[in-house]
This record gives structure tokens, C-alpha cells and sequence, in this order.
């Protein structure tokens, strides 16, 4: 997640698939059980955005996370406070050396999973990079409208960078006993 001062990146950790897939079926039930539009509730459905659900949906958002406040889920996240705008390719230096710092915290051998991009060098360069780490079985590239743990990861990044950016802390203490390390650049 990128604001004006911070750029921000999450990992998430679920020790268990089958709670994630429960957890994911009852934020559906839930949105189709709001008052709102058939075609709000199929937004929402395709996939869940902390930019879409802080805008207009703080409801729908606020039961996410108290949810995930409740799961056996363990949250990192590495921050980079911005001094001035940067290029892309910086952006993509940071971005790698953020999501490095957080594999490297978590003590047991993981798959990793990140946001999809649409510039392969990218991909490439963050394989590479996170490939090296030894408790890395796995790396991949994932589509965020369908793999559930991003959509919660995109959702817990932007609350966070809320946070440490304008002080919104009525989200981010529906998870902050859920945050196992914080890495500050």
C-alpha cells in the first residue's frame, strides 16, 4: 500500500487453510446480506479492496477485520517512511527489500504469495530475490481476485498505513494483538 508519506507491505500468516476459507465464506454471507445494490454486492464480491471498502463500505471493512482479530493469524508488516516521491524502479527496489524483511522474520519454512503485477522483470526480480531466503519452499505470483489471503492482505496493508499516515486507529485496533513484528525503514 502506498500513501503520500509511507509505503507499506503485509504478510499474513494462517496456520490453517480451512479457517481462511470459512472466515472468507462468512464475509460473502455477510455482504450479501447488506442493504445495497445487486451490482454494489457483486463489486464487493469480486473482490475485496481497502480502497473500496474504506471509501464507501467502513461496515463491511470493520467486520473484516474484527473477524480476522479473531482467527489464529499472525500479521508482519515492514514499512518504508517516504521523504519524496519516487520512480518505479525505486519503488521496486523497496518493495523487494520490504517483502524480504518480513520472510525473513517468520521462523518456519512458508510459501510466499504476492500481488500479481503487469511488468514481468518485476516478478522475476522478486523470485529471485525471496527465492534465495532459506525458509522459503515456495514463491509465487498470485491474482488478488482469487486468492482470498490477498484481498485480507491489501485490506490489512491500507488500515495499517492509515495508521502510521493519519492516526486511524479505529481499525487498526480491531488487529493490532494480531501483529507479530514490525520492521521500520
Amino acid at each position: 500500500s502506498e500513501g503520500d508519506d509511507y509505503f507499506v507491505v503485509t504478510g499474513l500468516l494462517f496456520k490453517n487453510d480451512k479457517e481462511l476459507k470459512h472466515l472468507y465464506k462468512n464475509i460473502h454471507k455477510f455482504i450479501k446480506n447488506q442493504k445495497m445494490s445487486n451490482k454494489q454486492k457483486a463489486v464487493l464480491l469480486l473482490e475485496l479492496k481497502d480502497y473500496d471498502l474504506h471509501r464507501g463500505y467502513k461496515r463491511i471493512k470493520k467486520k473484516i477485520l474484527h473477524e480476522l482479530g479473531n482467527q489464529d493469524v499472525y500479521i508482519y508488516y515492514s514499512t518504508y517512511q517516504k521523504l519524496k516521491h519516487f520512480d518505479q524502479s525505486k519503488k521496486e527496489r523497496v518493495y523487494i527489500k520490504l517483502l524480504k524483511d518480513i520472510v525473513e522474520r517468520v521462523q518456519n519454512p512458508i510459501n510466499v504469495i504476492y500481488d500479481e503485477f503487469n511488468l514481468k522483470r518485476f516478478h522475476i526480480n522478486i523470485e529471485y530475490e525471496i527465492s534465495l531466503l532459506d525458509n522459503v519452499v515456495k514463491i509465487r505470483s498470485g491474482n488478488s481476485q482469487k486468492e482470498k489471503l490477498l484481498q485480507f492482505a491489501d485490506i490489512i496493508c491500507g488500515t495499517i498505513r492509515r495508521f502510521l499516515q493519519d492516526d486511524d486507529r479505529e481499525m487498526y485496533e480491531l488487529i493490532k494483538d494480531k501483529i507479530i513484528d514490525i520492521i521500520s525503514r
